[in-house]
């Protein structure tokens, strides 16, 4: 499992690298772009293709998405004295 860390030095690379792209273009042209990622990020998560759809997101304008904590279950653990 990736640690925050890691997890936002993946985004903010490759995010930061194609927003740098995307940034260098006449106005019209990025509101086109950051539209059909935004309406690609709805087919990819309708797709259940979450990663795809966060990155789409992201892209698009969005914050990175924060990834869910897992809480782990603890057992609740008896001593039984014999």
């Amino acid at each position: 499992m990736m640690t925050l860390e890691q997890y936002y030095d993946f985004w903010e690379a490759t995010g930061g690298a194609l927003e740098a792209i995307i940034h260098a273009l006449p106005p019209d042209t990025q509101r086109k772009i950051r539209a059909r990622l935004q309406a690609r990020a709805v087919v990819q998560a309708d797709n259940g293709e979450l990663r795809a759809s966060n990155f789409s997101r992201m892209l698009s304008g969005e914050d990175p998405p924060v990834p869910k904590q897992v809480k782990r279950r603890r057992d609740h653990l008896r001593l039984v004295k014999a």
